[in-house]
């Protein structure tokens, strides 16, 4: 192998090529997406995808805390993107799992984790990690339709796809829910992520801007008491926006970028409104600081 060809192997092997899509969804090789990591329960019936993770760094990955509420019978699975390719052999040990210090499964707060494996990744063309974006939201047009890619497994959790999407951050970007660590995807009917799909990337101008996290029923604005169905009607897609927790991850993974100057704003707000909702949690009045929140978040921004 000459010069030239050894370079470009290892430019491949340290920057993955993220593939154009077009709007419908497809599915996709893991060798398109070697940073997508899959969070893998083993039942009575076999294994099953139960959630997703992002690789960030050889020894790191990204995930949603609640992917991990109940660890037990949980692997890390790479390189594949069909469950019958799982195998024990093609985990990643975990030494520890970092839930956010503040993270509130009632509300749906600082949804993120990071683990740490106990051995670094060795990159091949199936597995290797991605660049956390280091900048804020867009400003301009795109802050309300930003082109954007989310990879799933999906109501199958059997295969990897991959869909482009146009992805909200704003006032108005998430109606009624709090804007400010959350990204939001514009509706489409029959289309959201769903259960198998949290923890999972949203990859924008090819760095990893979000992680998935829930999806939510319009009709809750108005108060309705809606269980929101994967692809129905109103149902919105929701993803925590990374840019807040830029300075915490960088505490464990120090090849983070350091938080832009909006972006440290942002996480010095959240911690205000964090500290009303724990403190009225100390009384049992909960649900009324959950709903003054979101009138902060409102009417204060």
């Amino acid at each position: 192998m000459n010069i030239t060809s050894t370079f470009l192997v290892n430019i491949f092997l340290f920057f993955p090529i993220i593939r154009a899509f077009d709007e419908d969804e497809v599915y996709i090789s893991i060798t398109e997406a070697p940073f997508v990591l899959a969070v893998v329960q083993v039942t009575h019936d076999g294994p099953q995808i139960d959630c997703m993770a992002t690789l960030v760094h050889r020894r790191w990955a990204l995930t949603s805390s609640q992917c991990f509420a109940k660890p037990d019978n949980k692997f890390i699975a790479y390189g594949i993107s069909d469950i019958k390719q799982f195998s024990k052999n093609q985990t990643l040990p975990i030494e520890e799992i970092i839930y956010h210090p503040h993270y509130h499964q009632h509300i749906n707060n600082n949804d993120i984790a990071i683990v740490k494996f106990k051995t670094p990744v060795e990159f091949d063309k199936t597995v290797k990690n991605i660049e956390i974006e280091g900048t804020t939201w867009p400003q301009d047009d795109r802050a309300l339709n930003r082109e954007c890619i989310s990879y799933r497994f999906g109501q199958t959790r059997r295969k990897l796809s991959a869909k482009k999407v146009d992805a909200r951050h704003g006032k108005s970007a998430c109606h009624c829910y709090p804007y400010i660590r959350n990204i939001c995807l514009a509706l489409i009917d029959g289309d959201s992520i769903c259960y198998g799909d949290f923890g999972g990337p949203l990859i924008c101008d090819g760095k990893l801007v979000g992680i998935a996290n829930t999806i939510v029923h319009l009709e809750q604005c108005v108060g309705r008491d809606t269980s929101p169905s994967c692809g129905d009607k109103d149902v919105m897609s929701m993803y925590t926006f990374i840019c807040p927790y830029l300075q915490w991850v960088k505490w464990y993974v120090r090849e983070t970028p350091a938080p832009p100057a909006s972006c440290d704003a942002l996480r010095n707000a959240e911690t205000v409104r964090l500290t009303v909702v724990e403190c009225l949690k100390e009384i049992n009045l909960e649900d009324l600081g959950t709903n003054i929140i979101i009138l902060m978040e409102n009417f204060v921004n």
